[in-house]
């Protein structure tokens, strides 16, 4: 079954979220390592100072240890920032999940235009119709009823209420549109 696109935002979503809070865990990892490197210079000079040879032993591996958690912080942030969150098979894969997705809801949005248009289309009919038994009606009334064959009868014939007459060209064209599709 194809994943929806709601889905997939999510699955994104969740990519991207996990990317940024692994970036700031790091930049903060960064920011809590420089005290660290600065306090254990100063132990370092002031060890060098005194000559004290474990104050200086303890100095150089406080000295060390941050410096080399501060490359690997910055080795794994510029790593998170630059590598693709997924491979680009995966990539592929997903851009074909929601192309298929959106094809196929939108096959079934066109079938309900359809549906609605054929429905429009008898509505149309019915319009038509009951326009044609409008003049038929007044028609009678003019001509046989009052007798009067004269041209100022014949407009009285026309309705000119609300219909859904000229309608049946528009349908015409979106059902032609929506079959090219």
């Amino acid at each position: 079954m194809l994943k929806t696109l709601e889905q997939i935002n999510q699955e994104l979503e969740t990519l991207k979220n996990n990317n940024q809070q692994a970036i700031q865990k790091c930049e903060e990892g960064l920011a809590e390592v420089e005290p660290k490197i600065t306090q254990a210079q100063l132990n370092l000079r002031e060890a060098q100072k005194t000559v004290d040879a474990e104050a200086y032993d303890k100095a150089k591996r406080e000295l060390w240890t941050a410096e080399n958690t501060k490359k690997m912080l910055q080795e794994q942030l510029d790593e998170l920032r630059t590598q693709p969150l997924m491979s680009q098979n995966e990539a592929e894969k997903l851009k074909k999940d929601i192309f298929e997705y959106t094809q196929n809801e939108n096959y079934r949005i066109i079938d309900q235009a359809v549906t609605k248009l054929e429905e429009l289309r008898r509505l149309v009919e019915k319009s038509a119709e009951l326009r044609k038994q409008h003049r038929s009606a007044v028609g009678v009334i003019q001509r046989e009823i009052l007798k009067d064959n004269s041209l100022s009868g014949l407009y009285e014939t026309i309705y000119s209420g609300r219909s859904l007459e000229n309608t049946e060209e528009l349908i015409e064209k979106l059902t032609r549109k929506l079959s090219r599709e």
